[in-house]
């Protein structure tokens, strides 16, 4: 289109004015072009370097703990100078709630999938063993995610500096928590569990067995040991078998 629009101008010589306006209208078009193409350029490669400090940081936490990791560390593990980290991430904290940020709850989902599994006929205790199961097989199977699961479980000191990830954190396990003890209140209305449990302990003995779960597991991995291995699904069917109400048991 500019091409075109430029030779025909050309053809216009009794229009010196014209061709004048239209060669700094076609050369403005151009400019604005490269521009965007500059800045997305800029943009793919700011968040391919974010990426890499990321991989970096998650590489020497794992390797030598939070603690003993500085970003000049993380620097020059990711290729890069110490400047152009401080430029992504002003501290450690900032990296470190960038790694909880890319973790999504394990929850998340499933209180749609309770409220459809609520109604006449449903199944709300099964769905929750099953979406549960599913959320902690993800964790496991995915490397960055178990990777980041593992600084946090068994590499990261939550001292005083990162308090505020910790207020977060029990934010987060309180949240789930109710969601999970609603879930349960479903199975009970339902006569799904045994009538004497309370859904609030329930769920909250849970949440303690899924953490217990995933802990040992990732700690098995960093010892590079197999003596306990743990199936996921045939764990929480020992849970659940046990607080389901007696008159459902085959």
């Amino acid at each position: 289109l500019f091409i075109d629009t430029f030779m025909y101008v050309l053809k216009s010589t009794n229009h010196s004015v014209l061709v004048v306006k239209s060669i700094r209208w076609i050369i403005s078009q151009i400019y604005t072009v490269l521009t965007k193409m500059m800045a997305r350029r800029t943009k793919d490669e700011a968040d391919a370097t974010r990426e890499r400090i990321v991989d970096a940081a998650i590489r020497l936490f794992l390797r030598q703990g939070v603690s003993s990791t500085t970003l000049e560390g993380i620097a020059a593990e990711a290729g890069f100078t110490r400047g152009a980290v401080y430029h992504h991430f002003a501290n450690k904290h900032a990296l470190l709630i960038e790694l909880w940020n890319m973790v999504k709850p394990p929850t998340e989902g499933i209180s749609e999938e309770l409220e459809a599994a609520s109604h006449k006929g449903g199944d709300p205790l099964g769905t929750m063993e099953k979406r549960i199961g599913n959320a902690l097989k993800q964790v496991l199977s995915d490397p960055r995610t178990s990777a980041i699961h593992t600084v946090f479980m068994h590499n990261c000191e939550f001292v005083e500096k990162i308090n505020p990830m910790v207020v977060g954190e029990m934010r987060h396990l309180v949240s789930a928590r109710d969601l999970i003890a609603k879930g349960f209140g479903m199975a009970k209305d339902a006569v799904q569990i045994r009538p004497e449990l309370d859904v609030a302990e329930l769920a909250s003995a849970l949440m303690c067995y899924c953490y217990g779960l995933l802990a040992m597991v990732l700690r098995n991995r960093i010892m590079s040991d197999q003596t306990i291995s743990c199936d996921i699904d045939q764990a929480l069917s020992v849970f659940f078998s046990g607080i389901r109400n007696p008159k459902l048991l085959p």
